[in-house]
């Protein structure tokens, strides 16, 4: 299944997105929104969207398809990326996270 996973192909745009959604939890990105500036301190590594990537492959594979879709990315960021991104102290105090609406990297 390792192998598998490994050989579903994502399209340069697709691969793009996930970039810039990793670079998006870095607080001094200027493509990080508002709320990873006011809540994160450390943003995640280039293995944080490794993890993405390869997740959102074996969602393809379980839908049958052979490449990964935005909507891939979109189901797993939350999952690869939650434990890579650490808040600061008033993100820990106002609970934010990047399950909830606190601290948003996607836009719609």
């Amino acid at each position: 299944m390792r192998q598998q996973a490994r050989q579903v192909t994502i399209a340069p745009d697709v691969l793009k997105q996930a970039v810039q959604l990793v670079a998006a939890t870095h607080p001094d990105s200027k493509t990080a929104p508002d709320s990873t500036r006011r809540f994160v301190s450390r943003g995640a590594s280039s293995r944080g969207g490794q993890a993405m990537i390869l997740a959102a492959k074996v969602l393809a594979i379980v839908a049958g398809r052979a490449q990964v879709t935005r909507e891939d990315l979109r189901r797993v960021a939350a999952a690869a990326l939650r434990h890579r991104v650490s808040l600061n102290f008033e993100g820990h105090a106002e609970e934010a996270g990047i399950d909830g609406s606190s601290v948003r990297f996607w836009t719609p």
